[in-house]
C-alpha cells in the first residue's frame, strides 16, 4: 500500500512531485523537527522550493533563468551579467541553483565550496548541483537546515532561513533591510517593500507575503495519483495553480 495515500494526501504541493520526493521530504522534516511536526515542517519547507524554483520542484532551476533542459546547462548559465545602456557589461555575479537555490554562502555553508576557490569553481559546483536529480539534492537541502534546526520553531522560519536567516524566530514588525542602512540587501529586494507600503524598509511580514501565498495556493495542490516506487505519471504533474513565477 502507498504510504503517500495512506498518511502524505495532505502535504501542501505533494501534487507535483514524485512519491519518492514526497516521502523523502517527510523523512527530513521528521529528522530535522521530530515525527509529531513532520507534515506540518513538510508543507512549510513545499511552499518554501515552489517559490524557490517558480513552481518547478527542480534541481537544475537556475535564478531568473527559464527551465531548460538539464543536459543542455553548462558552467556559463550561471553567470548573472549587468550591462549598461550600450549593452557592454560592467559586472558579472553567479546565479543560484536548486530547489532551495544554492548561493555561493550557502555551498560555504554545506561543506561543497571554499571561499576564495572562483567562479569556475563554483560553477562547477553548481552544475554537479543541477545534474543530481532532485531526491539526491534533497540531502544537501536537510544539510543546509540541519545547523539551525533548533533555531526554526516555525514553517515560516524555514522560509526565512532560506531568504533572510537574521529574520529567523523574530516578530512579524522586524525589519530585515532598511534602505538607509542595508543599502544593497534592500534593493535586491526592494520589489517586496514596493507590494507593500513601500515604506524603504522591509519587514519580516512582507518577506512572507510570497511564502502565505504558496502555501495556500499548494492546499489544493496536494497529491491526486499515488505511484509509489514508480515513474511519475503525466497526471501527477498536473496542477489547479497557475504557475506564478516567483
Amino acid at each position: 500500500t502507498c504510504i503517500c495515500k495512506e498518511q502524505y494526501k495532505d502535504l501542501v504541493w505533494g501534487g507535483k512531485v514524485s512519491c519518492d520526493f514526497r516521502k523523502k521530504v517527510i523523512q527530513i522534516c521528521a529528522e530535522l523537527w521530530g515525527e509529531n511536526r513532520k507534515m506540518e515542517m513538510a508543507s512549510g519547507l513545499m511552499s518554501v522550493m515552489y517559490v524557490e524554483t517558480a513552481g518547478s520542484f527542480k534541481a537544475h532551476q537556475i535564478m531568473g533563468k527559464p527551465l531548460g533542459d538539464v543536459n543542455s546547462i553548462t558552467k556559463d548559465d550561471f553567470w548573472l551579467e549587468k550591462k549598461d545602456k550600450n549593452g557592454r557589461v560592467i559586472s558579472r555575479t553567479s546565479r543560484a541553483v536548486g530547489l532551495i537555490q544554492f548561493t555561493q554562502d550557502a555551498l560555504q555553508a554545506i561543506g561543497e565550496f571554499t571561499s576564495g576557490s572562483g567562479f569556475d569553481k563554483l560553477h562547477e559546483v553548481k552544475l554537479r548541483f543541477a545534474k543530481m536529480g532532485e531526491v539526491k539534492q534533497l540531502d544537501y537541502v536537510k544539510k543546509y537546515f540541519e545547523p539551525s534546526k533548533n533555531k526554526i520553531k516555525s514553517p515560516e522560519d524555514i522560509y526565512l532561513q532560506v531568504f533572510a536567516p537574521k529574520g529567523v524566530g523574530k516578530p512579524d514588525d522586524y525589519v530585515l533591510y532598511d534602505k538607509d542602512i542595508d543599502g544593497e540587501k534592500y534593493r535586491q529586494n526592494k520589489s517586496v517593500d514596493e507590494e507593500n507600503n513601500n515604506d524603504k524598509k522591509i519587514q519580516r511580514s512582507e518577506i512572507l507575503g510570497r511564502y502565505n501565498q504558496s502555501f495556500s495556493s499548494g492546499k489544493s495542490n496536494t497529491p491526486k495519483t499515488f505511484n509509489c516506487g514508480a515513474k511519475q505519471t503525466s497526471e501527477n504533474l498536473k496542477s489547479n495553480h497557475t504557475n506564478t513565477g516567483y
